[in-house]
């Protein structure tokens, strides 16, 4: 059984709800909440150790639902939850997407959030993903200025 979760002031969470259950759809609540750009619904999810990289029947992830949804704010609540366990990492395809999702509904401050979260990363990857990044970076900087 998963220790007591600390948040006090949610019923189910302050009973040890299951935070990671999935629905028949395969959403989290993380999910579900980042879907639908609930700030605090998602902080106080990510306080109680929700999965941060648990993907939905179709493969969508918290950041790319958060990323679709345009929630700037709810996206750097995630990047940080992911960077402050150190042992969860993103993978660039998952960044890429939520990039991708955040240019073309015109977001430009989440998807510089997003640029500057894979240029931080990239130190750590492949000199091939070094430059794709590097690339990104320039195309969206070429289109939004």
């Amino acid at each position: 059984m998963p220790p007591p979760c600390p948040a006090t002031e949610t019923l189910l969470l302050s009973k040890n709800a299951n935070v990671n259950v999935q629905n028949n759809l395969g959403d989290t609540p993380l999910l579900a909440a980042c879907k639908n750009g609930h700030e605090n619904v998602v902080r106080e999810l990510l306080h109680c150790d929700a999965d941060v990289l648990r993907a939905n029947n179709k493969g969508m992830t918290p950041i790319v639902a958060a990323s679709a949804a345009g929630s700037e704010v709810v996206v750097r609540h995630l990047l940080s939850s992911i960077s402050s366990t150190k042992q969860n990492k993103l993978d660039s395809v998952e960044l890429s997407n939520a990039l991708t999702l955040a240019r073309q509904s015109g977001h430009i401050a989440l998807a510089n959030l997003l640029l500057n979260a894979m240029k931080r990363d990239r130190d750590s990857s492949r000199p091939a993903e070094r430059v794709e990044v590097a690339t990104m970076f320039a195309t969206n900087q070429q289109t939004y200025y």
